[in-house]
C-alpha cells in the first residue's frame, strides 16, 4: 500500500527483482535507455547475456549500474554500450524524480540526489513523493472499464505507416520540448557543455571495461526511417557522430552502427518507430551475434517444437485465452457478472482479471505472438476467444491453433448436435480451412463417439492432427477396447505437484504428445517454497516459472499458459540458457502430491451456456 502497488512502482520494482536475477559468469552484457533496452533479447543467443538497460536511462547511471553488478560478470565478457540518439544531450534530468528509481537497485552513493528521507519515503510509502502514480492508475482503471472498444486499434496490421508516422511525430515533438528545440533542433552552447561531460564519461567506462578484462563495443541502435527523417542531421553530427567517432579512434573500440543499416530501412521492422518489434529484435541480436562471432543456437540440443506422430511439428510451449465474455447467452447473469468485476477493479483500484480479460484479450494474444508464442489455444466454450484469436492470429501463418469439442457442445440448444457443425462454427471463428489441433475436450456423456467424430473430421483433411484432453488410463483403454486410433495429443493437467508418471510413461509408450494446463501449479505455495524450488532458483537465477516450465520441456510435455503481462510472456520463453540435471528434474519429481486444482469430469453449470 502507500503507493507500493502502483503500477510504476511495480515496474520499477520488477526491474530491481529483475537485476537480482542476474546469473554468474555472464558472457555479454548491454547497457543503454529505452532502444537499447528493449533491442537486445538474450533468448535469441547461446549465451548467458543480460540486459542492464532501463528506460529513460542516462548514461551516467548506465555507468553506475555496470559497476554496481560487476561481480557477475565473467572476466572476458563482451560489453555493448548502446549509445542512443542524445544520449550525449543527458547528463541528469531536470526532474529529480527521475532518480527515485535507482533508491531500490543501485548503492547510496551511486544516487546522484541521494538523501536519507527520501530513500525511505521511496521504500514504504512511494506516494508521498509520487502522488501522480495513483492517480495515473486510477484515472487509466476508470478509462479501462468505461472504454471497451479501443479507438484507431488494429490486430489485423499490428502497426501500419500512418501509425509510425504518429508516432515519430509526437517523439519529436517531446524532444523539441526537451532540448528547447521549439524554433529549430541546433546545438546550443550548455547543451556543448554536456556534451563534452558524457563524451569523457563514456571514456571512463571504456577503460573501466579494459581494465575488468572485458571487450567493449559501441552500439547505436537502429530507428525508424520515419523517426529519421525528423532529426536534424547537423545535431546528430555534433551530438553523436562527432564525440563517437573520437572515443572510437582514441580508444580503438569498436562501433557497430545500425543506425544507418539498410536493412533497418523498414518500418514493419518497428514497434513504435523507436523500438523494433519481434521481427526486428530477431534480425539485430542475429546480426550483432554475427559481427561478435558468436555462434548460432544448437537448434539439436534446444529444439523448439516437437513432432507428432503423424509429422507435424508444433511449438513447445502454447499460449491459453480460457473464457471471454462468458455468460452471453444469459443476459441478465451477463449484467451481474460483469458489474460484480467493476466493482472489485474499483475497490482494489486493478482492473479484475477477468474483466481485463475481455477487454483486452485482443491485445493479449497479440503481445503473446510478439513475445515469440505461436501456438494458441481455445475451444468451442470459451465463447468468444475463438473469434478473438482469429481476429489476430488468422492471418499469421506461422501460428498454430488449437480448439475442442465435446459431448457438452453438441447436446446444447445453442449449438449443432453434430462435431462437423461445431468445427464449421470454429473454422469461421478462427478465420481458417483447417486447424491444426482438434481436442475433445472433456470424456463425458457418449464421449466416445464424439471422439470419433473428431477423427472422422481429421480424416477428411479438416484438422492437421487430433487428441482429447483430460482422459485417464482407463479413458486410452476404452479407446483402445473400442479399436480407435490413440490420440496423437493429450492435454490433462500436469505439473511438479502432480507429475502424472504413469500416464506420462503410457504416452511415451505409445507416441502420444502430452500437453500440460495449470503446469505451474498456480505457483501456490508448497511449489515455490519447496526446499528443492529454493535451490534450483538460485542456482539457475530463475523463478520457479522458469523452472518449471524447463521441467516440462525436458520432459518433452507442452504446457498451456496464461499471463497477461508482457514481462512474463518473456520469461515463459526465457528457459533455454540453463539445463537441469537428471538428479533435479527427479527432485522435481519428489515434489509430487496427486494433487489436482480442475476437480471436474466436465462442465455441468446449467448457466455455462456461451458457445459462440
Amino acid at each position: 500500500m502507500l503507493g507500493k502497488n502502483t503500477s510504476q512502482y511495480r515496474l520499477w520494482a520488477d526491474h530491481a527483482s529483475y537485476l537480482k536475477s542476474m546469473p554468474k559468469d555472464c558472457q555479454v552484457v548491454n547497457t543503454g535507455s529505452t532502444p537499447s533496452f528493449k533491442a537486445f533479447d538474450y533468448s535469441l543467443w547461446n549465451v548467458i547475456g543480460f540486459n542492464l538497460g532501463f528506460q529513460p536511462q542516462p548514461l551516467y547511471y548506465d555507468f553506475e549500474t555496470l559497476k554496481k553488478y560487476s561481480n557477475n560478470i565473467a572476466k572476458d565478457a563482451k560489453i555493448l554500450i548502446g549509445i542512443e540518439e542524445f544520449k550525449f544531450l543527458v547528463d541528469a534530468y531536470e526532474d529529480e524524480a527521475t532518480d527515485h528509481k535507482y533508491y531500490l537497485w543501485l548503492d547510496k552513493k551511486q544516487i546522484r540526489t541521494y538523501s536519507k528521507q527520501k530513500d525511505w519515503i521511496i521504500k514504504y510509502a512511494p506516494i508521498m513523493l509520487h502522488p501522480r502514480f495513483l492517480l495515473r492508475d486510477i484515472k487509466n482503471n476508470l478509462f479501462t472499464l468505461f472504454r471497451l472498444k479501443e479507438k484507431n486499434l488494429c490486430y489485423k496490421v499490428p502497426y501500419d505507416e500512418r501509425q509510425d508516422i504518429q508516432y515519430a511525430e509526437r517523439r519529436v515533438q517531446g524532444w523539441n520540448k526537451e532540448f528547447g528545440w521549439e524554433n529549430g533542433q541546433r546545438i546550443r552552447s550548455e547543451q556543448e557543455q554536456v556534451i563534452a561531460i558524457n563524451e569523457k564519461r563514456l571514456s571512463d567506462m571504456v577503460d573501466y571495461c579494459y581494465r575488468q578484462g572485458w571487450t567493449p563495443y559501441l552500439i547505436v541502435p537502429p530507428f525508424s526511417p520515419n523517426l529519421k527523417k525528423l532529426l536534424s542531421d547537423q545535431v546528430l553530427k555534433q551530438g553523436l557522430w562527432d564525440p563517437l567517432d573520437r572515443i572510437r579512434e582514441k580508444k580503438n573500440i569498436p562501433l557497430y552502427n545500425f543506425y544507418d543499416d539498410h536493412r533497418f530501412a523498414d518500418y514493419h521492422l518497428y514497434a513504435d518507430a523507436l523500438t523494433l518489434n519481434e521481427d526486428g529484435r530477431k534480425l539485430f541480436n542475429d546480426l550483432i551475434q554475427q559481427k561478435l562471432g558468436i555462434l548460432e543456437v544448437d537448434r539439436l540440443n534446444n529444439k523448439k517444437t516437437f513432432q507428432l506422430r503423424n509429422g507435424v511439428e508444433i511449438p513447445w510451449i502454447s499460449y491459453g485465452t480460457g473464457v471471454i465474455w462468458k455468460y452471453t447467452r444469459n443476459t441478465p447473469l451477463f449484467i451481474i457478472c460483469n458489474f460484480k468485476a467493476v466493482l472489485k477493479s474499483v475497490k482494489h483500484l486493478k482492473v479484475n482479471r477477468e474483466l481485463y480479460g475481455n477487454i483486452h484479450i485482443k491485445r493479449a494474444i497479440a503481445d503473446a505472438y510478439d513475445a515469440g508464442f505461436r501456438m494458441f489455444d481455445t475451444g468451442r466454450i470459451y465463447a468468444h476467444s475463438e473469434d478473438r484469436i482469429g481476429a489476430v492470429i488468422s492471418n499469421r501463418p506461422d501460428a498454430m491453433i488449437a480448439t475442442k469439442c465435446s459431448w457438452m457442445d453438441i447436446t446444447r440448444k445453442c449449438s449443432p448436435d453434430t462435431v462437423e457443425g461445431n468445427l464449421d462454427i470454429s473454422l469461421r471463428n478462427l478465420e481458417r480451412e483447417k486447424v491444426d489441433l482438434y481436442l475433445l475436450h472433456w470424456p463425458e456423456g457418449e464421449w466416445i463417439d464424439t471422439y470419433t467424430q473428431i477423427i472422422n473430421e481429421y480424416k477428411k483433411g479438416r484438422c492437421r492432427a487430433f487428441g482429447a484432453c483430460n482422459l485417464k488410463l482407463e479413458h486410452l483403454m476404452q479407446i483402445e477396447d473400442a479399436g480407435l486410433d490413440m490420440p496423437m495429443v493429450i492435454q490433462t493437467e500436469i505439473h511438479p505437484l502432480n507429475v502424472q508418471k504413469e500416464l506420462r510413461e503410457y504416452c511415451q509408450s505409445h507416441g502420444i504428445q502430452l500437453q500440460a494446463h495449470a503446469p505451474t501449479g498456480h505457483s501456490v505455495k508448497d511449489l515455490i517454497e519447496s526446499e528443492v524450488m529454493k535451490k534450483l532458483t538460485a542456482k539457475y537465477h530463475k523463478s520457479s516459472v522458469q523452472i518449471t516450465l524447463r521441467w516440462h520441456y525436458q520432459n518433452h510435455i507442452i504446457p498451456v499458459v496464461s499471463t497477461f503481462s508482457k514481462q512474463h510472456m518473456k520469461d515463459n520463453l526465457d528457459i533455454f540458457d540453463f539445463k537441469l540435471t537428471d538428479d533435479e528434474m527427479t527432485a522435481i519429481d519428489s515434489l509430487d502430491k496427486g494433487r489436482m486444482f480442475l476437480k471436474t469430469q466436465g462442465i455441468d453449470d446449467p448457466n455455462y451456456i456461451y458457445n459462440y
